[in-house]
């Protein structure tokens, strides 16, 4: 299932990137892209298109800080087919910018799409529009066959109204800007600074310790950045919203949960609770009815508090929190890798790492299916939803790191 998980690098949504419910590449149903502007202010649901007589079309709701709900504001048709491969929405809710076509990039007819929703304005572009016929040629293939003109996750400047494309050298891709407001985009013969001061970090580093890298660095930047609103869904559901407003002073976080409504078009506001997180959640789940919630960890603290697992019966109105010593004896503890204020009990990476067991109400922080999980690394963690128990399936055992 696809969740909130708020520790941004390591985010499983990025609050102006997609979120896909994609069954394969051709899937037999509409799926459904649910995205977020920064601040939380703006949630877009885009859905997919046929490929043939009708397009995506977008629908843009807004929050209401008096009703704490996010109603209807604008509908739009998109001009992908099917779907763009991302996209993004500006703090103010003005602007949306589209990028390329899913199975598409090089020869999408919609490599970058601005659309203004206060003027009822757009434009289009073709890469042969922004992109010399000399740097075009040297793009690199992907593993899928597509030609990418780009391939880091593009990063939206709510100050200046720009969305940054960064360079990759491995695909001789170049760092492409686009101008927003005044809908033009360029390629730059450098990266922003932002860019240029990360680059080549981590770069000597390979596994596990690559791994650690980024998550040193990401934790230290979470433990001084000011907590902010997230938003994000589940997939491959994607008819749950949440809302997660951080906790400050003697506030604790907040979480409002919504629902879609197919037929009206909106979304209904199921739950508006407070959490048992100081600050913020690092992770959220929900079961598809809205029953219960499950939230991992303290944003930058993970592993470190006693809301490594809190488990929500919604219905009941009743909640049970866990630290790691609940469920894990000290000598298991002690076995764990130690990363500032973190302790590596679960897989950490940018992706889908959990199980949610649905018929059986059980959930799995480290998914035990992927073949990306080192099991020897991370204790295999079972949390019985219905009984509020939280219990290792098998001894934990780890090897060394690779």
């Amino acid at each position: 299932m696809r969740t909130v998980n708020i520790l941004s690098a390591l985010a499983i949504i990025v609050c102006c990137g997609p979120l896909f419910a994609d069954e394969g590449a051709k899937p037999k149903k509409r799926i459904v892209q649910v995205l977020s502007s920064e601040n939380g202010d703006y949630v877009v649901r885009a859905k997919r298109g046929d490929g043939k007589n009708e397009n995506a079309f977008a629908t843009v709701f807004k929050f209401e800080p008096t009703s704490r709900t996010y109603v209807r504001v604008k509908r739009l048709r998109l001009f992908n087919p099917l779907f763009p491969q991302s996209t993004s929405v500006t703090n103010s809710g003005r602007y949306i910018v589209t990028l390329d076509d899913r199975h598409k990039s090089v020869d999408s007819e919609n490599a970058v799409v601005i659309y203004d929703l206060l003027k009822n304005k757009h434009k289009r572009f073709k890469v042969d529009d922004f992109m010399p016929k000399e740097i075009k040629e040297r793009l690199l293939g992907h593993a899928m066959g597509v030609r990418l003109w780009y391939s880091t996750w593009p990063k939206l400047d709510n100050s200046t109204l720009e969305l940054h494309i960064p360079a990759d050298e491995y695909l001789n891709n170049p760092y492409v800007v686009v101008d927003i407001a005044n809908m033009k985009v360029a390629i730059k013969d450098k990266d922003s600074p932002a860019e240029q001061s990360t680059r080549g970090e981590g770069d000597g580093l390979r596994g596990y310790a690559r791994e650690n890298f980024w998550l040193e660095r990401n934790v230290a930047r979470e433990e001084t950045r000011r907590p902010k609103v997230d938003v994000g869904s589940v997939w491959p559901d994607t008819t749950l919203l949440f809302r997660v407003e951080p906790g400050a002073k003697d506030l604790k976080a907040m979480l409002l949960m919504f629902q879609y409504d197919e037929e009206a078009r909106e979304y209904n506001k199921l739950h508006d609770i407070n959490l048992k997180n100081q600050v913020a959640p690092e992770f959220v789940n929900a079961t598809k009815d809205g029953r219960y919630l499950i939230t991992l960890d303290e944003i930058a603290r993970i592993g470190t508090t006693d809301n490594a697992i809190v488990i929500y019966d919604l219905l009941d109105g009743k909640s049970k929190a866990f630290a790691l010593e609940d469920f894990m004896s000290q000598e298991d503890i002690a076995k764990l890798p130690r990363l500032r204020n973190v302790r590596r009990w679960r897989y950490l990476t940018g992706g889908n790492d959990t199980e949610f067991d649905e018929e059986n109400l059980k959930f799995y922080p480290s998914d035990p299916k992927r073949s990306i999980i080192d099991q020897s690394r991370y204790p295999m963690v079972v949390v019985d939803i219905a009984n509020m128990k939280v219990y290792l399936e098998k001894p934990f055992d780890p090897k060394p790191p690779k």
